[in-house]
C-alpha cells in the first residue's frame, strides 16, 4: 500500500508540477503578449509624435517662406517707387539746367528790351 500511496503522491506531485508549469507558461505567455503589445504601442506613440513635429516644422517653414515672399514683394514695390522718384528728379534737374542757361536768359532779356551787361552776369552754382 505504501507503494500505491507513494505512487499516488508522485502522480499528484507530477500533476501539481504540471499545473505549476502550465501556470508559469501561461504567465510567461501573458507577459510576452503584453510586452509585445507595449512595444508597438510605444512605437506608435513615437511615430505619432515625430510625425506631428515634422508637420509642425513644415508648417513653420512654409509660414516663414510666405512672410519672406511678402517682404521681398513689398521691398521690390518700394524700390520701384524710389527708382521712379530718381527718374523724376533727374528730369527736373535737366529741365532746370535748360531753363537757367545764360543764352536763354539773354534772349528773353533782349526780347523784352533789356540790355546785356556782361559784367553783371553771374553763374550761380549749387
Amino acid at each position: 500500500m505504501e507503494e500505491a500511496y507513494n505512487l499516488q503522491n508522485e502522480e499528484n506531485d507530477v500533476q501539481i508540477s504540471l499545473v505549476e508549469n502550465d501556470n508559469k507558461q501561461n504567465k510567461s505567455n501573458y507577459h510576452k503578449k503584453h510586452n509585445r503589445n507595449k512595444l508597438p504601442k510605444l512605437y506608435k506613440v513615437i511615430y505619432t509624435v515625430v510625425s506631428i513635429v515634422i508637420i509642425a516644422v513644415a508648417c513653420f517653414a512654409i509660414s516663414i517662406e510666405n512672410k519672406n515672399i511678402k517682404l521681398t514683394t513689398n521691398n521690390e514695390k518700394k524700390q520701384e517707387a524710389v527708382d521712379k522718384q530718381k527718374v523724376t528728379i533727374r528730369e527736373l534737374q535737366q529741365e532746370e539746367n535748360e531753363l537757367s542757361r545764360v543764352e536763354r536768359l539773354m534772349k528773353i532779356a533782349q526780347k523784352n528790351g533789356l540790355k546785356a551787361d556782361n559784367s553783371n552776369i553771374r553763374t550761380v552754382k549749387k
